[in-house]
């Protein structure tokens, strides 16, 4: 056996100096390829007598590996024996394990290089498996070991870029599939039914709308005398009053809309029939007017006639009334017991209050659970910013549109009549039977149906909206489609339209009652209140967002600019401590045409029977209607002529036989006259003698 010492010198990771021993033993019997790896030993048990011998046991071991090496790679199987080579460090019993050699030789040290070591490792890691940084002694002219990069054979390449193009050529078939089948279904004879020609264009964005007004909360009074909650009618009305009572009034009204108190009333009929100039500056001909130049204002009052809220606290103690407003802000809560109102984080005292919050619109789910793109084309119509929006859309068409008006009521019949005016196709739908029919009588709501028929108007009755959709593609591409019931034919077609309107009635806005404890009415809406209007100590309500207690009629609750306007002002005198009984019978009116308008007093309520006298010329005649019964006429007389129905009275009876609301046609300014014939609960027995007071002729 043979053996050969050398010394190999390297840095561990402790950064201490070692040598290791490393013996290699040739033998002849079948362990004679074998190697053997002896402990290292340290530095210091060595170093002494090794020092004068280490030059020249090195170039030795380099000079006899060589040649080994050399030798080794002559043989004809060119293969090396197997190595098992194990080290030893310094640390005792640790012990690295190693590769086996691969079958080839070891490549040739270039004895040029600096970096070469006086020894050279014979059996380098295995090219498939990731090294161990403990798996050889570390060196730094060797390379980290790395795993091998994957390369993709050519042909797999060039099949992956036939898949790719194999995807695409099926993406191109199905949509050239898809637009043959369009094509061929467009052309089909049950298509669906358009209705109306829409117009091009597309809406414009919505305007803009201002900030809050204070910006920031720490600028609205901490402490206030008077505090109105809600800037509509009811809460001018309320302001109006309680000037005129307390000279030295000092009023904080908080609205959540962003304009001025301003009236709803003209809002979709006079404003939107109003000249271009005018009405972008909210300004309309009233109809009472003689004068062709006359302009009024939707709002109340200049906003010179409002305080600034900055100054509030600075003016408090001068003598005189005076009014500051806090727009775009909303009431979260109000402790009745301590008095404090929670407006958005922010805490105001106040000695009295009146809540004015008013009502919102009702909207269908179909619409308010759709997409965005669909929301986008649907709006409501009672706010100013409603019909700001819908001046906008109007002129981004040029008035050539169509706008499908969801609602058959009273708001939503005079939307559609002001709106036919402009030139604009309407589409109106609604799931009555006629117009109106929830207030007039069933054979005047389908006289009053025909007449709208005639102004242009296309009416669906008896139509439910199932579904809505923006189209793509073909000559409605970008429309809103409505997929609709009929109930009569019981058929399902599709209604184009360029915008929608729903006007299908109004919500009370109560959010204020949960946190705040206060009762709700879940029959009709609208806070809980009393006869004089009162909620708790020193807190009242008025307006649309009530359901107040009539001593004669029970608990009602409107919503009408009449009432808003007379509830304020009781709310108003009550909280100044007047004890006045709210029982005001609200006027409701509408001019819906140039010759058809309308006036009522009282409980108006199709359901109930009804008797009419209408006048044609030096004609009349009496129409009795009982829905229970189901007969809308006098057995011995057919029912009127379309063009019959000229002037009349209709006076609601209850199940007593008590007249409980009287409405007239075609026939002004009689409401104090209806509100003394309710007051004495006439009977309808009476209704001839009654109708000859009211002067039709006159």
């Amino acid at each position: 056996m043979q053996s050969l010492v050398r010394l190999i010198t390297y840095q561990n990771s402790l950064k201490t100096n070692r040598r290791c021993v490393l013996v290699y033993h040739r033998q002849n019997d079948i362990d004679k390829h074998r190697t053997e790896r002896t402990y290292c030993v340290k530095k210091d048990d060595i170093i002494d007598k090794l020092d004068n011998l280490e030059q020249k046991i090195q170039s030795i071991v380099r000079k006899k590996t060589i040649d080994c090496l050399e030798t080794k790679c002559k043989q004809p199987d060119t293969s090396l024996p197997d190595c098992n080579v194990s080290e030893t460090s310094v640390d005792p019993g640790r012990r690295h394990p190693v590769h086996p050699i691969p079958q080839a030789c070891p490549p040739k040290p270039d004895e040029s290089d600096p970096c070469i070591r006086p020894y050279v490792n014979p059996c380098p890691p295995h090219p498939l498996k990731i090294c161990s940084p403990c798996a050889m002694p570390v060196d730094p002219c060797r390379e980290p070991c790395k795993k091998p990069k994957y390369k993709m054979p050519k042909d797999k390449k060039i099949m992956e870029l036939d898949i790719r193009m194999m995807k695409v050529l099926f993406a191109l078939t199905t949509l050239l599939a898809a637009y043959i089948l369009y094509k061929i279904y467009a052309d089909q004879e049950d298509t669906p039914q358009v209705l109306v020609k829409v117009g091009k264009k597309r809406r414009t964005q919505k305007p803009r709308i201002p900030h809050k007004d204070p910006q920031y909360s720490v600028e609205i009074p901490s402490s206030v005398p008077y505090l109105i909650i809600g800037g509509g009618t009811a809460g001018y009305a309320a302001m109006k009053k309680l000037i005129e009572l307390d000279p030295d009034a000092k009023i904080l009204i908080l609205s959540k809309e962003l304009h001025y108190p301003y009236d709803k009333t003209p809002l979709n009929t006079e404003l939107l029939l109003a000249d271009p100039a005018s009405s972008k500056e909210l300004m309309y001909k009233p109809r009472d007017s003689p004068n062709s130049k006359d302009r009024k204002s939707v709002y109340f009052e200049k906003e010179e006639f409002y305080t600034p809220i900055i100054e509030f606290d600075k003016h408090k103690s001068d003598p005189g009334p005076f009014v500051s407003i806090a727009r775009g802000w909303e009431v979260n809560k109000i402790d009745s017991i301590n008095k404090l109102a929670d407006i958005e984080g922010k805490k105001v005292k106040y000695d009295k209050c009146i809540l004015a919050t008013g009502s919102s619109p009702r909207n269908l789910r179909v619409f308010s659970e759709n997409s965005e793109e669909v929301k986008k084309r649907v709006s409501t119509f009672t706010t100013v910013y409603d019909y700001q929006l819908l001046d906008e859309i109007i002129d981004s068409y040029n008035g050539d549109m169509t706008i499908a008006i969801v609602g058959g009521g009273l708001n939503g019949t005079e939307l559609a009549c002001s709106l036919q005016k402009k030139g604009i196709r309407i589409i109106q739908i609604f799931e009555e039977n006629s117009n109106m029919s929830r207030l007039l009588p069933g054979y005047l709501a389908d006289w009053l149906t025909k007449r709208v028929v005639n102004t242009g108007v296309t009416v669906l009755p008896q139509t439910d909206i199932l579904d809505a959709l923006i189209w793509k593609g073909g000559e409605h591409d970008g429309n809103i489609a409505l997929y609709v019931n009929n109930k009569q034919s019981k058929k399902n077609y599709l209604v184009f339209a360029d915008h929608v309107l729903v006007s299908i009635g109004n919500v009370p806005n109560t959010d204020l009652a949960e946190p705040s404890g206060f009762e709700l009415d879940n029959v009709r809406g609208g806070f809980m209140v009393n006869t004089e209007l009162q909620i708790r100590r020193d807190l009242y309500a008025a307006g649309d967002c009530i359901s107040y207690y009539d001593s004669v009629y029970g608990r009602r609750h409107f919503e009408h600019y009449d009432h808003a306007m007379e509830s304020g002002k009781t709310a108003a005198e009550n909280i100044l401590s007047k004890g006045k009984t709210y029982a005001h019978q609200s006027l409701i009116w509408s001019d819906l045409m140039d010759d058809i308008g309308y006036e009522a007093v009282g409980t108006i309520d199709s359901s109930l029977p009804t008797v009419g006298i209408y006048y044609n010329g030096d004609k009349s005649e009496k129409i009795k209607e009982n829905p229970e019964t189901n007969t809308d006429c006098n057995e011995d007389n057919p029912r009127l002529g379309l063009d019959e129905f000229n002037k009349g009275i209709i006076f609601y009876i209850d199940h007593k036989e008590t007249i409980v609301g009287i409405l007239t046609w075609n026939v002004f300014n009689r409401a104090t006259m209806l509100r003394r014939i309710l007051e004495k609960a006439q009977s309808y027995k009476d209704c001839d003698e009654l109708a000859k007071l009211m002067h039709i002729h006159a």
